[in-house]
């Protein structure tokens, strides 16, 4: 028998949903201005990211890799909006959902998107980084 300890998940207060929020804040303004090296600064250094039908990408050298790659291609602009806010110690986890657009930066051409994220969070000595980020497309609905 494994015997392991739970911790107990709880609302965030005020002040730690608002801490938590301005990071996931943050990476959508940084994003929209395609500013990599400040998306990046909001990681943890063992970060991972997984985008739909990519590898993961693990770490601060690989995610620059991959949002330098994502924001040649497409220019976005998104609106998080905030489903859940969790926190377990220096944790939090982030369950939201994004509407917005890319621009395909070679044609122009606008695209619509809805996307559902999981964010997990760590708290540092300094600051709430994000350590884990998941996210895949909703598809229209008829």
């Amino acid at each position: 028998m494994i015997q392991s300890e739970q911790a107990t998940a709880r609302v965030a207060t005020d002040d730690e949903a608002t801490a938590v929020r301005r990071v996931i804040e943050a990476y959508a303004d940084r994003m929209r201005a395609d500013d990599v090296a400040s998306i990046v600064d909001l990681f943890t250094e063992d970060a991972a990211v997984m985008a739909p039908d990519l590898d993961v990408a693990v770490g601060r050298a690989a995610l620059t890799d991959v949002y330098r790659a994502a924001l040649d291609a497409v220019a976005m602009d998104f609106t998080f909006t905030f489903d859940d806010v969790a926190v377990w110690g220096d944790t939090a986890t982030v369950r939201s959902h994004t509407v917005g657009t890319n621009t395909v930066r070679a044609t122009g051409d606008l695209v619509p998107g809805r996307y559902r994220e999981l964010f997990v969070l760590r708290r540092g000595t300094d600051a709430w980084k994000i350590a884990r980020y998941m996210f895949q497309p909703v598809p229209e609905r008829s």
